[in-house]
């Protein structure tokens, strides 16, 4: 995960570039972060469902980081294109909460034959509370897209 992290850094810091440059197949570098961000967004999906939170929380942190990078590399972009890249972030970065205190808290009902969750034990009380939080979250998704 740090190796592709920095390859993605080095793609925000070719020097002499601009983000409006085209790079392959007419995208910009905004695009090729965004790329790479859902790349690792599925990664973590996997993951996530086999429970195994030592690959599932990197790769949520690196999504999160390049997609929201993307965001912010296309902000002079007019506001019409923007609000799909922008609801996909707040979506994105809901999930990666969800799945983070679901990991840390939450056991499953069938444990998996390596039972690496919940980390820090079942912690229903957390588990409720963040759960409050990621409701929240998600209701931001649809209320961006309205605007």
């Amino acid at each position: 995960f740090i190796v592709v992290f920095s390859w993605v850094m080095s793609l925000c810091s070719v020097p002499g570039s601009t983000w409006q440059e085209d790079s392959n197949f007419g995208w910009t570098r905004s695009h090729d972060v965004m790329f790479c961000g859902e790349v690792f967004w599925l990664v973590k999906e996997c993951f996530w469902m086999l429970l195994i939170p030592w690959l599932s929380m990197p790769a949520g942190v690196v999504s999160v980081a390049c997609i929201c990078t993307a965001v912010f590399l296309r902000r002079q972009e007019p506001y019409h294109r923007l609000v799909p890249d922008v609801c996909a972030a707040v979506w994105l970065l809901s999930n990666v909460v969800w799945m983070f205190e679901e990991e840390w808290w939450d056991a499953p009902r069938h444990q998996t034959p390596w039972a690496l969750t919940p980390i820090a034990g079942q912690q229903e009380a957390l588990f409720s509370r963040w759960q409050s939080v990621i409701k929240v979250g998600f209701a931001l998704v649809p209320a961006t897209w309205g605007l």
